[in-house]
C-alpha cells in the first residue's frame, strides 16, 4: 500500500465545514471540506477518502488514508473528503484493527473502487446516496479480512452496561459491581481488550453521547456539557478539539449549514 506524495496543499480557510453529518450506532460518516485547526487523536478509527487530494501530517496523497485509535494526526484538504469514524469494539473495528493495525498505526492505500464510488457519490449528496456508499465502502473494506473474535464476556457486559444506564452518574465502582471484578482486574483487562483504560473510554463515550445530543436537539453546548458531566461548555470544547481537531461551536452550531442524519447501517 503506497501514497502519492507531493507539495503541501493550500490550507485555505480555517473556517471550512462538513455539509453532512450521519450518525449510526457504530459509525460517523462526515462529508464536507477538511481544516483541522489542530493535531488530534481519537479513539474511534477513521477512513479518509478525499475527491481529489488531502494532507495528512504533512504530507499529500490522493489515496485513501486509515488512521488508527488515539494516533496523533492533522488533516487538511482544499476538496471534499467522504470521512468515516468507525467504533474499534464493533465487529467491523476489530475486523479492521487484525487486518490493517498489525504493523503501521496509519495505512495509505489506493483502491480505485473506492475512489469511484465517493467521486460518483459527490455529484448527487442526498442522505440516501451517503447511506448506500458508506455502506459500499465498508463492504470494500472489510473484503479481505475474515470475522473477528469476540471480545472477553465480561467486557461485553460492562460495555453493555454503559449503554443502558445514565452514563454520567457512572462510577469505577459501578462498573467492578456489573462485573464482579477487583479494580486492578478490571483495568488491566479492560486494557488489553479494548486498547484503552476504562476511565478515558468513559470521557470518550460521554463524548459521543453529548455530540450525538447536540447533532439531534436546539440544546446549547453548555446544556448538554452539564448533563453529560463535563464541568462546563469550555471543558467540554476542549476535550472535543483534543479529539476531533475543531471545536463543537464549528461542527454544530455553525453560521453554516450542515445537514445531519441519523442513519442505520
Amino acid at each position: 500500500m503506497n501514497s502519492n506524495v507531493n507539495n503541501k496543499l493550500n490550507h485555505g480557510d480555517i473556517n471550512k465545514h462538513s455539509n453532512f453529518i450521519g450518525l449510526a450506532e457504530d459509525l460517523f460518516v462526515m462529508y464536507g471540506e477538511e481544516q483541522n485547526e489542530k493535531m488530534h487523536r481519537h479513539y474511534w478509527y477513521q477512513l479518509l477518502i478525499p475527491t481529489n487530494k488531502l494532507e495528512i501530517n504533512g504530507e499529500i496523497t490522493e489515496g485513501q488514508v486509515l488512521i488508527g485509535s488515539y494516533i496523533d494526526h492533522i488533516v487538511h484538504s482544499d476538496s471534499k473528503i467522504l470521512s468515516l469514524l468507525i467504533k474499534p469494539e464493533s465487529d467491523i473495528g476489530r475486523r479492521i484493527k487484525y487486518y490493517y493495525f498489525q504493523k503501521e498505526p496509519i495505512i495509505n492505500f489506493d483502491n480505485p473502487q473506492l475512489d469511484q464510488q465517493v467521486k460518483t457519490f459527490s455529484k448527487d449528496v442526498t442522505v440516501e446516496n451517503i447511506q448506500k456508499v458508506a455502506t459500499l465502502v465498508l463492504h470494500q473494506l472489510l473484503s479481505d479480512t475474515s470475522p473477528a473474535n469476540k471480545p472477553d464476556s465480561r467486557i461485553t457486559k460492562m460495555i453493555n452496561y454503559i449503554q443502558s444506564n445514565h452514563i454520567q452518574d457512572l462510577s469505577y465502582q459501578d462498573f467492578m459491581s456489573s462485573v464482579f471484578l477487583s479494580k486492578s482486574h478490571l483495568a488491566n483487562l479492560f486494557k488489553k481488550e479494548m486498547d484503552i483504560p476504562v476511565m478515558k473510554y468513559l470521557t470518550w463515550k460521554k463524548l459521543i453521547f453529548a455530540s450525538k445530543n447536540l447533532a439531534a436537539s436546539n440544546k446549547t453546548i453548555t446544556e448538554v456539557a452539564h448533563q453529560y458531566g463535563f464541568s462546563d461548555a469550555a471543558h467540554f470544547s476542549r476535550v472535543f478539539k483534543e479529539n476531533f481537531g475543531t471545536s463543537p461551536k464549528r461542527i454544530f452550531q455553525s453560521k453554516h449549514k450542515t445537514s445531519i442524519s441519523f442513519m442505520f447501517l
